[in-house]
Order: structure tokens, then C-alpha cells, then sequence
């Protein structure tokens, strides 16, 4: 080949290459080139805070709102924002009213209907319940409270088909209406319920409330458009993705809701985390030969996987903290089932005592020995109801009391939960000593700061416990009075007595404490209206000093007397008792007293009676707990079947176990005497069914 040739055979190679080129510049305009995107969308939000709302001034305002906004000027997106009915988001998207959505969750039927971008927000549905109560099972058919938001009636129908909706406006209002007693069962967020929960006029102290993740309700929630502009979510889903790289997002989540922020960013992290490992990989095959982008790429991986790691750390000690919740209601539920069984058996003693000592009336020595088991049964009464006070299910009603009073009757029970080697003593200076306080919540704080005492003690010491008059007065000028707590133990450092009331805060090895006692007391102390305070050193000892608002008048004692009512002519009841000892006595009592009395086992015998002798009882005495059918269910299937009846409840629990029972019923407290006992049946039947 001459050297023309070969010149023109490089001309020719040149031509054909710059022809492909060009072949393949258009190919990529034609065909690789990224669909049209609209430059402004109409965006849709409803009343959902701290996600969504309208502001003061009618603008959206919300963490969604916020988040969405940012990514759409990031893309080059013009936002018009339209407010919605929380009920018509999907119909406003399917209209062309609106096109896209922040956040909306990603669910089957929605999918054939609309444009779903990757998921940036995952979450799991939380049933709150009152008084302790279960999960709910499938066929629960109650009310259950819940926003009004479509997601929220799809959770429903799919895992409680047979409930009741009952609509609040948001969030707050659930939070408050299952604190106030008028819902038992709903739907809430956990921001929203803490946030509640912390406002001491909520009433949530007492409420009992205890939170369920519904099983497999993890939801995925993501920018939803209408068909057409599937561009403009992608968009603002890949804006988001800059967010989180860039760390923008973190600070404009956060402020709105540290619960809601948490579940973002955890889940955001973790997404970012899986796509970054997914580009190293492929990263390091393209790049393996620059040492360079190799080792920022590793670097990249290791700042993902602390990230992760990070995130999981704070699921496990979120973990931890409901672990420990859980011990303590374990604790509660422990302490009240043996206060219930105990109520049987002292019922038992004090009914049979009074009985033998009707009959023993002449004969010398008998009547004392009677007297004194009488006396035992008395004390076991007040034991039954410390334990209930340590259970919770002793009802919070604040009255006068006497602190010197209230510390002296607790001294043997603070005796007894205090090692041999720790000595205790009482100083009670103050006068006058007056409060208003809950009897029961005193009895917590007074335990609560002396097993803190007992702790910091390991190798014995002394604990005093003592009341002074306090020359400082409340805000409202009200004069207080000083309890204080000082013990010779191993005391705090600085930085560990700062973070003392925290909730959950402990320096005790795992399954030694929950953090809780401490924090319980601050919120006792400031519901009461007083205050508390700690100064501890290191070696030395602790001090707790309470200040409490004096108050004038004498101590209120709420002591059950019988009542003088007339007596009444024979009837026949219904006796309904699991626990045979306890019926052979309301039983013999009855008679005694000349009436006829059907005895019952349970619920469903109790039922068998009352449809086979319509008409004839009238009134039924029952026990509240019971296996198979409760009292309770028993009164509600009663007056269904057969129209209005008596019925007198029998329980060792406070007056709010029969809270809403209806018209009707009534209750007698356990333990209590034969004429407490005849007093209460005779009220019952003089009263209108």
C-alpha cells in the first residue's frame, strides 16, 4: 500500500467515525433524552399536623409541606398549594384538582390509580388503649377513635372490620378524649400523645394508657401524582434524596416533631444507606483504577454504615425504654391481681368473724378472740390498699391530709422494704402540716424516695425523713411546708443528679430500674402544686426537699360506714361468684337476712337463671372479675335479654371499674362486712331499676 493509499484510507476511517458519532448523538437526543417535565403543578394538602395544616394565616404549613416545598424549588418547580378535605385527597388527585401529593401512603388499590415515587417516610400504626386494655382483636366491634383520613379507615377495615369509627378532628383531640375518659380505644401518634400526655390538665396520669403496634402495618408513604405528570414527583423524590445527602432535611424536619422527625430521618438514613452501598459497588468496578475515588467511595460506605449503626442503636435503646415500661406495668398487673385475690380472702375472715361473733355473745373469752381476728382482717384491709396503691388502680382523688399522720402510718411499710442494715428515722417539725394531695400518690413518692435511698446505700446507713415549716410561698403567695428526704449514701455526681427526673434515666445495671421512680415523683410533686428539689455529693449522701402548699381545715378521712336504711321485705336474688368461699358467705348473709338467694358460678350460669326465672329475680349481685364472662358483660347482656334489672357489683377495684355500666347499677367495695353487706342489697332494692 503507497503512501497515497494510506492517507486515504485514514481520511475514509476518520469520515465513517465522525458518521457514527453523529449517529449516535442523535440516537441519544431521540431516545435517551428525559421526558418533558411540567415547570409549575397544583399540590394538594389536608389537616394532618405535624405532616400537614393550614397556618395561621391560611398558607400550608407542616413537615411535609416544608420538605416537598424545598425539593420543588430545588427542581425548578413551581408549587400552587391547594387545601383539601382530608377525605377527598384521593378524589383530588383522580379529578385533576390536584397533581401531586407530599406524602401519601402507598397502598394497592391506590397504586392502579396513581404515580407512586420511592417511599421517603415508613411507618407502623399505634393503638392506644385505656386502663392497661389489649390489643384489640379482629372482632372487636367497639369504638375506636380516629382522624379523618382515608389511611386511617383502610387500616381499619383491614385489621378491625367490626369497630365503630368514631371521627376527631386531629390528633390532639384523640390524645385528649382517650385521657379524659370519653374515648377507650384509638388511633394516634406517638408525637401527638406525648405531647398531650406532658400536659398535666390532660389527665393522663391516671388514664392507664397503653400503646399497641397493630402486626403488619408497616406503611410506606411517598409523593404521590395523577397520570401526566409523573416527571414532577420524581423530581422533588430526587431533590429529597440532595436533602438528606446535604443534611438540609434534618433541620427542617426537627423542629415540628422530634417523634415524627425521628421516623423520617431513621428511615431516610436507612434508604440513603442501601442506595450509597448500591453505587460503591458499582463505583468500584468503573473506578477500581483510581486509588482516589476508591478511597472517598470507601470513605462514603464508612460514614453509611455509622449512620446505620447509629440508627440502630437508637432502636435498641427506644427498645430498651419500652422493655423497661413493660417490667414496671408487670409490676402494676402483679401487684393488683394478688390486692384482688387478697380482697377474697379478707372478705372471707371479716364476714366469718362478724357472723361468729353475733353467736358468741355470753361466752367468756370468745368474743375477745373473735374481736381480734376482727383487728387482722382491719389491717389487711389497709395492706390490700397499699398494694393497689402500687399497682395504679387506686383511684386519684386529692384531699386534705395531715402529713405527720400520713408519714407515721406509712413508717411500718417503709420499714419493711428498707434492708436490716439501714436505720430510719422521723423528724416531724413542721407546723401546720395540712395538704391536699391524693393519699395514694404520697404513698408513691414516700416509697419511690426511699427504695431510691435504699439503692444508694449497698452497705447500710441511715435515712431520715423529716418535715419543717418553709418560709417560701408559692407563686400565688400560698405559705408551704417542707418534706425532706437525706440519706448517707453514695451520692450523685453533677452530671448524673442534672438528668435525675428524666424519664427513663438510670445509672442501675439492665433489669435493676426503669428509670420511672424519680420521674413519678417530680410529676406527683407538680400536679399537687408544690415543688422538688435534689442536692447531692459524691461520698456524702442525697437530699431530696418537696415544698407543698399549706392548706387550712382539718383532715378529710374517708372511712366506709353503714348506712341506716329500712329494711325490706323477702326477695329473691341472684348471687354471681367465682370464688365458692366468697359466694357461701354472700349466700348465708342474704338468707340469714330472709331472702332467697340463687347461687351462680360464673357468668353464663348467671344468664341460664336469669332467661329461665324472667322476672323473678329481683336483683343480681355479681363479682366484677370472672373467668368467661365478666360482670360487667354479664349486666350488658342482661338488660338486652330481659329489660331493666338491678344489679349491685362486687369488686376489690376503685368506683371507676363500673365508670359508664348505665342505669341500674351500683357498687359494693371489697372487703367489707355482713351489715355493710344487707345495707347495700336493701339500697339497691328501694332504689328505681
Amino acid at each position: 500500500m503507497t503512501e497515497g493509499d494510506r492517507g486515504r484510507l485514514g481520511t475514509r476511517l476518520r469520515r465513517a467515525g465522525m458518521a457514527i458519532a453523529a449517529l449516535a448523538a442523535v440516537t441519544a437526543f431521540l431516545f435517551l433524552r428525559p421526558g418533558e417535565v411540567p415547570r409549575s403543578a397544583r399540590a394538594g394538602f389536608t389537616h394532618d399536623p405535624p405532616y400537614m395544616y393550614a397556618g395561621p394565616d391560611g398558607r400550608p404549613r407542616g413537615l411535609s409541606v416544608d420538605v416537598v416545598s424545598e425539593a420543588a424549588r430545588r427542581a425548578g418547580l413551581a408549587l400552587d398549594w391547594v387545601q383539601v378535605d382530608a377525605r377527598q385527597a384521593d378524589e383530588a388527585l383522580r379529578t385533576g384538582r390536584v397533581d401531586v401529593w407530599p406524602g401519601l401512603t402507598v397502598v394497592p388499590h391506590r397504586e392502579r390509580e396513581f404515580f407512586f415515587s420511592d417511599h421517603w417516610l415508613q411507618t407502623v400504626v399505634w393503638v392506644v388503649v385505656r386502663d392497661n386494655g389489649k390489643l384489640p382483636g379482629p372482632d372487636f366491634a367497639g369504638d375506636v377513635g380516629v382522624a379523618p383520613l382515608p389511611i386511617t379507615e383502610y387500616v381499619m377495615r383491614q385489621h378491625f372490620p367490626r369497630a365503630r369509627l368514631v371521627h376527631r378532628a386531629d390528633g390532639n383531640a384523640l390524645a385528649r378524649d382517650l385521657c379524659a375518659g370519653r374515648l377507650s380505644v384509638a388511633l394516634v401518634a406517638a408525637g401527638e400523645l406525648a405531647r398531650v400526655s406532658t400536659d398535666p390538665t390532660a389527665g393522663c396520669a391516671s388514664a392507664g394508657l397503653r400503646a399497641h403496634v397493630v402486626p403488619e402495618s408497616t406503611l410506606r408513604i411517598a409523593v404521590a401524582a395523577r397520570r401526566g405528570h409523573e416527571a414532577s414527583a420524581t423530581r422533588i423524590r430526587a431533590q429529597i434524596d440532595q436533602m438528606a445527602a446535604d443534611g438540609s432535611i434534618a433541620t427542617m424536619v426537627l423542629p415540628y416533631s422530634y417523634h415524627a422527625a425521628s421516623e423520617i430521618l431513621a428511615v431516610y438514613q436507612l434508604l440513603q444507606a442501601r442506595s450509597r452501598a448500591r453505587w460503591l459497588t458499582i463505583g468500584a468496578v468503573v473506578l477500581s483504577v483510581f486509588l482516589l475515588a476508591t478511597l472517598a467511595l470507601l470513605a462514603a460506605l464508612y460514614r453509611a454504615n455509622r449512620a446505620v449503626r447509629r440508627t440502630y442503636e437508637e432502636k435498641a435503646a427506644l427498645e430498651d425504654k419500652l422493655h423497661a415500661a413493660e417490667r414496671l406495668e408487670l409490676v402494676g398487673q402483679l401487684a393488683g391481681g394478688v390486692a384482688h385475690d387478697f380482697n377474697n380472702l379478707v372478705t372471707v375472715i371479716v364476714g366469718y368473724s362478724d357472723l361468729a361473733a353475733e353467736s358468741a355473745q355470753g361466752i367468756p373469752g370468745l368474743r375477745e378472740s373473735l374481736d381480734e381476728i376482727r383487728r387482722a382482717g382491719d389491717r389487711a384491709t389497709e395492706l390490700v390498699q397499699q398494694l393497689l396503691t402500687v399497682s395504679g388502680r387506686q383511684a386519684v382523688e386529692p384531699r386534705v391530709l395531715a402529713l405527720h399522720d400520713a408519714l407515721t402510718g406509712m413508717q411500718p411499710m417503709l420499714r419493711r422494704v428498707l434492708r436490716e442494715d439501714i436505720t430510719l428515722r422521723l423528724r416531724l417539725d413542721a407546723a401546720p402540716d395540712h395538704v391536699r394531695m391524693d393519699p395514694g400518690q404520697l404513698s408513691r413518692v414516700l416509697l419511690n424516695l426511699t427504695l431510691n435511698a435504699a439503692d444508694a446505700m449497698p452497705e447500710g446507713g441511715r435515712l431520715t425523713i423529716g418535715t419543717a415549716t418553709d418560709p417560701a410561698k408559692t407563686p400565688a403567695g400560698t405559705a408551704t411546708v417542707r418534706l425532706w428526704f437525706e440519706d448517707s449514701g453514695v451520692g450523685m455526681r453533677p452530671e448524673v443528679a442534672a438528668r435525675a427526673f428524666e424519664p427513663f434515666f438510670t445509672t442501675k445495671g439492665p433489669g435493676r430500674g426503669t428509670g420511672l421512680g424519680l420521674a413519678s415523683v417530680h410529676g406527683i410533686v407538680t400536679q399537687a402544686g408544690g415543688e422538688v428539689h435534689l442536692r447531692s455529693v459524691p461520698d456524702e449522701g442525697t437530699r431530696f426537699d418537696i415544698r407543698l402548699p399549706l392548706v387550712e381545715g382539718p383532715s378529710e378521712h374517708r372511712e366506709r360506714v353503714v348506712p341506716q336504711v329500712a329494711p325490706v321485705e323477702s326477695r329473691t336474688l341472684l348471687v354471681v361468684e367465682d370464688r365458692d368461699d366468697v359466694r357461701d358467705l354472700v349466700v348465708r348473709i342474704l338468707e340469714s337476712a330472709g331472702h332467697r338467694v340463687i347461687p351462680a358460678s360464673d357468668g353464663v350460669a348467671a344468664l341460664d337463671v336469669l332467661r329461665a326465672r324472667q322476672g323473678e329475680v329481683a336483683l343480681v349481685l355479681t363479682d366484677m372479675v370472672m373467668p368467661g364472662l365478666s360482670g360487667p358483660a354479664l349486666y350488658q347482656q342482661a338488660q338486652a335479654a330481659g329489660g331493666p334489672i338491678r344489679f349491685l357489683f362486687i369488686s376489690g377495684y376503685s368506683d371507676d371499674a363500673i365508670a359508664g355500666a348505665g342505669h341500674g347499677a351500683t357498687l359494693l367495695p371489697k372487703p367489707f362486712t355482713p351489715a355493710q353487706l344487707v345495707a347495700a342489697v336493701s339500697t339497691a332494692l328501694l332504689s328505681e331499676a
